[in-house]
């Protein structure tokens, strides 16, 4: 159960677009670089979004939503 306000939006961001780079977040969001960062490692480790790419080309997506997962 996600309770951090900024997560749940990123999460809702990610289910109306289907992926996302750390800056779409940023622009979309009005967060800081560090926060979706650390943000992204949270929802990462609680197995909800899965990345691909690395570092420029990160693209991020809820588990489950691409036929890969």
């Amino acid at each position: 159960l996600v309770t951090d306000e900024a997560e749940k939006q990123m999460l809702r961001y990610l289910a109306r677009i289907s992926s996302a780079t750390p800056r779409n977040f940023r622009t979309a969001l009005g967060l800081s670089r560090q926060t979706v960062a650390r943000k992204l490692a949270r929802l990462r480790a609680a197995g909800l979004v899965v990345v691909t790419g690395k570092t420029r080309m990160a693209r991020y997506e809820l588990v489950g939503q691409s036929g890969d997962n």
